[in-house]
């Protein structure tokens, strides 16, 4: 689930952002969202498999 659904989720967030329009002017910034974008995905997943709940359901 977080290599597949969650970075398609993440950019369109992260993409109604005023830190993704800076990004569009200066493609310096592209390193920076790719990292915050990896690192949103790291740890929902994390918090994911944390849920007894959920990581029964997702594991």
């Amino acid at each position: 689930m977080g290599i597949y659904l969650l970075p398609p989720l993440l950019i369109y967030y992260w993409g109604k952002t005023p830190v993704w329009q800076l990004a569009a002017s200066n493609s310096a910034w592209l390193p920076g969202l790719v990292i915050l974008i990896f690192a949103s995905s790291l740890a929902i997943v994390w918090l994911l498999r944390r849920s007894r709940f959920l990581a029964r359901w997702l594991l």
